[in-house]
């Protein structure tokens, strides 16, 4: 876990690296982030497959191999849990809002005040 959202729920991130027992942030260290905002599903498949082929081709592929062996690799599937847990409706910009958020009357449509 590396942290919790505002609503509290916690964000996992997956550590991949040889000897994964070391303290963080002793090499270099790549993070793969998905699904920060909404309707970015595809991110958390592109990321998961990529999760995959990191774990299926270490001790295989040499690039594989000296990527995990010298690097951290970080994979956050989900960044916006709020955003795949809470209901949520589409208003007329084409942008999906919590449906609480419009239950209380604060919708993200831009407003103008004369």
């Amino acid at each position: 876990m590396i942290g919790h959202t505002l609503q509290g729920r916690e964000i996992i991130a997956l550590k991949v690296t040889q000897g994964a027992g070391i303290p963080d942030g002793t090499r270099p260290a790549v993070l793969y982030n998905a699904d920060q905002h909404a309707r970015e599903w595809i991110s958390v498949e592109v990321n998961r497959r990529l999760l995959h082929y990191i774990l299926d081709n270490y001790g295989t592929d040499a690039d594989v191999t000296d990527l995990v062996n010298n690097r951290e690799l970080w994979f956050v599937l989900v960044a916006n849990q709020t955003a795949t847990s809470t209901p949520s409706t589409w208003n007329g910009y084409g942008a999906k809002t919590c449906a609480t958020t419009m239950a209380m009357g604060r919708s993200r449509t831009p407003t103008a005040s004369i």
